[in-house]
């Protein structure tokens, strides 16, 4: 029995070794292959690089000269192509100022001007005529043809003058201003060499082969030994030029692929022995293991199974665990790596940057775990609000803990709703982004409910204020960019639609761009009525809050058009006595400012606004004047806003009816306000006049009687001199 049993394991040694065999063939045929398919992948990377580095180089070439010339008062002046310019010192500073312009970048081998005034060509060597100028055929085809002339052209070959011996350049026709306006060019010429020699630096020229092409296909430079074949090409959208690069296979690949094909004949001959072998063995001991199995039936009164001994597998098994082992290494690796993958697509995506179809995004989206619907797709983006305050509250393992919080709640709230699976991804810090849809969703809805309970729970269990802004959905994955901006739109108006809830594109509806001009035009009356507010409230600098209050504009216009007030009331206060001003700067404004930090919403910016503005004016007045003086002056500023429409009012019948001389009236009226006695009447005049100006249609020398001057003369002149235009062209404007 075990010299059949050795006989048995001897007769399938064969078929063992040629299935080793094959399976070895099949290792390194696909080992090959991979390695192809890694070498093409490198070249295309490397060929992208050098041609994302000629782009580079050669737009820097461009920006030297463009920001040099522009910014040279003396080339400006030269520039205006006047024939009388044309002297030999202003020839000469122009060659001189083209040759230090030529030092400055490695590339560039040539500048040159001509100016169509006088059909002149100054280089950094010579000045030459149109018809004498070795270079006048490239030059006129740039003039009749200007669009040609602003790409990069093939290689050609330059010479300033017949005779000389032509360098092997790249050439563009630069657009500046003055040369539009009078007729001109500026020609850039860069050496195909100096290329060459950039090319080399970015690869190895001993086992590299660079072909670059211009957008014909001709040949513009080469780099590396020759008889490489091209692996991958890359072409450049600014240029035009096309970058092939290939690989020399080494000796190592050379070496596999012949140990391949030796194995592959192997392992052919093998197979074919062991097949003849096995059918010879199972004939030879068919009938002792007919035998064997039949007594096993009898003895067991069951069906034989022709188990082998336990020891011939304990090799398979130790094997079988190292490669599980193995795998699991290579499953962690693999996750780790389409995690970097997937948040690379997400901001391609988002950016507007994915360079392949939307076909290809599906596809790519469905090989990180997400398939995009049928039907449109809906882009949502939360955002922590008052970012800046929740590092300032929590620590770097508090942020991690609540961040990865708020994600799982979106990412739960929004699970197995209509909206479908979501796609989530944190685009930065603070934001997240969060993609869902389904067959049935429509280009330009919504259905914000998941997400409204996912802000409400994380804003009632968390102790924070997520925003979250819902952006028309889009059809197809290269459109999710435009998705994002408009999320991102609306997150700068989140202060005017509402902090910590879902706001929808719907709502910028009503969002007016020069809607704060209303506003700001405004901000200098109101700072001028707040400096001269009594205790009570100046019913101006609350019309000013209501109209800032109903406005539908970005955060950071909101925090100009405040500041823009604080910057006014400043100047304004500007004229009262020192100890008044510097009580405004130390004590009042620092409150004000306070203001402007953190997020809050446009309602309560405007109600805290409001009630801080009124406390420092309350400590500005209690700071003035006794109380008695201040009650009065207070009560002379009150007849004056009553009686300002009064020709006869002056400053001695209120001192008489008052109680002060002339001097002292005068002296404390503009301690008390800041402002002059007759300023403030002019003021008073000027603003009931801009209120009929504005609603009413009377003549004007009418209105400048109802405001208090007894004619249209004096009123235009007076209006004129403090508004800065005449009430008629108020009026129109």
């Amino acid at each position: 029995m075990r010299h059949n049993s050795n006989r048995l394991l001897l007769s399938s040694l064969p078929a063992f070794f040629a299935v080793f065999f094959l399976l070895l063939v099949l290792i390194l045929t696909g080992s090959g292959y991979l390695s192809r398919e890694t070498l093409k992948r490198e070249s295309l990377i490397m060929a992208t690089f050098i041609s994302s580095a000629l782009d580079r180089e050669l737009a820097a070439a461009e920006r030297v000269v463009r920001h040099e010339l522009l910014d040279k008062t003396r080339f400006l002046l030269l520039a205006r192509l006047n024939p009388t310019h044309n002297s030999y010192y202003s020839t000469y500073e122009l060659s001189v100022m083209l040759r230090e312009l030529a030092q400055r970048h490695p590339l560039i081998d040539s500048i040159y001007v001509y100016r169509q005034a006088d059909r002149t060509i100054q280089t950094r060597n010579v000045a030459s005529t149109l018809e004498r100028f070795g270079d006048a055929a490239y030059l006129q085809a740039v003039l009749s043809e200007p669009a040609a002339g602003q790409q990069w052209s093939a290689a050609r070959a330059y010479r300033e003058f017949e005779g000389q011996s032509p360098a092997s350049v790249v050439s563009i026709a630069l657009e500046l201003p003055m040369l539009q306006q009078s007729g001109g060019a500026v020609v850039l010429n860069v050496s195909t060499a100096a290329l060459t020699e950039l090319v080399g630096r970015l690869s190895d020229p001993s086992s590299t082969r660079v072909t670059i092409r211009d957008g014909d296909g001709s040949p513009l430079l080469a780099s590396g030994p020759e008889g490489i074949g091209t692996d991958a090409a890359f072409a450049s959208a600014h240029t035009g030029y096309t970058v092939q690069l290939g690989y020399r296979e080494g000796i190592l690949h050379e070496l596999l692929g012949t140990l391949t094909a030796l194995y592959v004949a192997a392992g052919c001959v093998l197979t074919a022995l062991g097949a003849l072998w096995m059918i010879r063995s199972t004939k030879r001991h068919y009938e002792p293991i007919q035998s064997i199995l039949s007594r096993l039936e009898r003895m067991t009164g069951a069906r034989g199974s022709g188990h082998a001994p336990r020891e011939q597998f304990g090799f398979l098994e130790q094997e079988l665990e190292r490669m599980i082992e193995r795998a699991t290494a290579y499953e962690q690796q693999h996750r780790e790596h389409a995690a970097i993958r997937r948040r690379s697509l997400c901001e391609a995506l988002l950016a507007g940057d994915y360079a392949g179809s939307p076909e290809e995004a599906r596809r790519e989206l469905r090989a990180h775990g997400w398939r995009w619907p049928d039907g449109a797709c809906v882009l949502a983006l939360a955002e922590i609000d008052d970012y800046d305050g929740f590092v300032a509250r929590y620590g770097k393992r508090d942020q991690a803990l609540l961040k990865f919080a708020i994600y799982n709640v979106v990412l739960e709230t929004t699970r197995g709703t209509p909206l479908g699976e979501p796609w989530m991804e944190w685009v930065s810090p603070s934001r997240i982004a969060v993609l869902h849809g389904d067959a049935g969703a429509r280009p330009g809805s919504s259905d914000p409910a998941a997400l409204r309970r996912a802000a409400a729970w994380i804003g009632a269990h968390l102790r924070l204020s997520v925003t979250i802004a819902v952006a028309p959905s889009a059809i197809d994955p290269c459109a999710l960019d435009a998705a994002y901006r408009q999320a991102q739109r609306l997150l700068r108006y989140k202060r005017a639609l509402g902090i910590g809830g879902v706001l929808g594109s719907e709502q910028l509806a009503l969002a007016d761009d020069t809607a704060a001009l209303a506003v700001l035009v405004r901000t200098p009356e109101a700072a001028a009525a707040y400096r001269m507010a009594g205790p009570g409230w100046n019913p101006q600098c609350e019309e000013w809050l209501t109209r800032l209050r109903g406005l539908l504009i970005p955060a950071e216009e909101i925090e100009l058009l405040v500041r823009g007030l604080l910057y006014h009331i400043g100047l304004e206060l500007q004229r009262l006595p020192e100890p008044l001003l510097r009580e405004w700067r130390e004590r009042c404004a620092p409150s004000v400012e306070r203001l402007l930090h953190g997020e809050r919403t446009l309602e309560a910016l405007c109600r805290e606004l409001r009630t801080a503005l009124i406390a420092a004016a309350q400590q500005l007045v209690a700071s003035r004047l006794p109380a008695g003086d201040s009650t009065a002056l207070d009560e002379v500023r009150a007849h004056i806003d009553r009686h300002y429409a009064d020709p006869e009012l002056s400053l001695a019948a209120l001192g008489d009816a008052y109680g002060f001389s002339d001097k002292a009236l005068s002296r404390q009226f503009k301690s008390r306000f800041g402002v002059g006695f007759l300023d403030y009447v002019m003021q008073r005049r000027l603003e009931a006049a801009k209120r009929l100006l504005e609603q009413s249609a009377e003549p004007i020398g009418h209105i400048a009687g109802q405001v208090g001057y007894p004619n249209a003369l004096s009123f235009t002149r007076a209006f004129k001199r403090s508004v800065g235009v005449t009430p008629a062209d108020y009026r129109r404007a």
